[in-house]
């Protein structure tokens, strides 16, 4: 198949009417000059993305520095007409007022209660302590013990290994649990280093030396672990060090609460610096380095269901942004909801998805999404103004 490429100039003009936000994210680094950290660390594995830099149409060597984005001669794209106007049969008409309204509405809503009933009056520890339970300090206890015990049979085994081989003493959940304080507590009292919070300078005195000694905290951190290394691999999960731990407090946070009527989904930006695949650079965000995570949330802030972003999936037949709202909704459609979105998920063809399971979709849209009417993105609107449209092409109760 023939392909052609754009220079620079014309693929940041070809990405002005891209559709799909996860290609933005995919190469955005490489137009703003940025990369993460690929230009000094030579091991440092990239996102997959659609760019091609390796050879030039005529089959030579192309220039590093040039970008190249390969797009097939034979799509239906026209370089100078918005992408907004080429996926459009869609049928457009003034607003009606005849909009739809379910007779399903979300029963048993707010904490469900049993919970509240048991933590009437209590005190915020027995609050962490319920989400944090024993089952899965348990199995960090588990499994950093058996880690333990893996690294001490590795470095027996091996002779030849200068490494020595780490004293370790089993830990247990009354430790577990006070190691986790500690890291609350470093997380509001940050300092240089890590040995400072155990420092004896009077600048640095604090209660930390009193429940856990400095060699013991650092042992336990450097074997923490979550699962075990001498299972097989799954190939299709890449949170697999952390999945077991990542189910249980997604169940947790769902058996605790009963989301209302109106319902927000959104992302935020946990900060990362390490080396890992699906690491995002946002240079937008106070931190910029970090791993995307997609949460469902209720009025008042409580995270009903949440999803860690771990790449592109190369089988999904829908865009990141419509998939992840189907999955995070999943157990809350079919009952009259209205779900809040901002313009990374708000689209025509995610209206249509969640109208047809009996839920509302109200977000602020991109220009150029696709099946966007091109009367509501040409029209000059002065402070205050409104233009809306109704779609009445599939259904008349589907709104535009």
């Amino acid at each position: 198949m023939a392909k052609k490429y754009l220079s620079d100039q014309e693929l940041a003009k070809e990405l002005e009417n891209l559709s799909d936000d996860e290609s933005r994210d995919i190469i955005e680094d490489e137009i703003t000059g940025f990369s993460d950290d690929s230009l000094v660390d030579k091991d440092f594995i990239p996102v997959e993305s659609d760019l091609s830099s390796d050879n030039d149409s005529s089959g030579n060597n192309s220039d590093n520095s040039a970008i190249l984005f390969a797009i097939s001669e034979d799509e239906d794209i026209d370089d100078n007409v918005p992408l907004a106007t080429l996926i459009t049969k869609q049928k457009w008409d003034h607003v009606q007022g005849d909009r739809l309204s379910f007779s399903e509405s979300p029963q048993n809503v707010g904490v469900v209660p049993a919970v509240s009933a048991d933590f009437a009056g209590k005190e915020p520890t027995e609050f962490f302590n319920y989400f944090i339970d024993d089952e899965m300090i348990n199995l960090f206890v588990t499994e950093t013990n058996r880690f333990a015990s893996q690294r001490i049979a590795a470095a027996i085994a091996d002779p030849n290994r200068k490494a020595k081989v780490p004293k370790w003493v089993d830990t247990n959940p009354v430790e577990m649990r006070k190691f986790f304080g500690i890291i609350l507590w470093m997380g509001l009292l940050p300092m240089l280093q890590l040995r400072d919070y155990c420092s004896t300078k009077s600048l640095y005195q604090n209660r930390i030396p009193t429940i856990m000694s400095r060699n013991r905290f650092e042992g336990i951190l450097g074997m923490f672990h979550v699962s075990d290394n001498e299972k097989d691999r799954p190939s299709d999960d890449r949170l697999y060090k952390i999945s077991e731990f990542l189910d249980m407090l997604q169940k947790k946070s769902k058996s605790s609460y009963m989301p209302e009527k109106d319902i927000y989904i959104d992302k935020s930006n946990i900060p990362f610096r390490g080396r890992i695949y699906f690491r995002q650079y946002i240079p937008n965000k106070r931190h910029r380095y970090g791993i995307k995570l997609f949460k469902l949330c209720v009025s008042g802030g409580y995270t009903w269901d949440f999803k860690v972003y771990t790449g592109r999936e190369k089988s999904s037949e829908f865009a990141v942004s419509e998939k992840v709202v189907m999955e995070l909704m999943e157990g809350l459609l079919d009952s009259g909801r209205t779900l809040y979105t901002d313009n990374y998920y708000t689209s025509v063809s995610l209206a249509k998805r969640l109208i047809d399971r009996k839920t509302h979709l109200v977000g602020t849209i991109r220009a150029n999404r696709k099946g966007n009417p091109q009367e509501v993105i040409k029209e000059k609107l002065n402070r205050g103004g409104i233009v809306a449209r109704q779609d009445n092409d599939c259904s008349p109760e589907v709104e535009g």
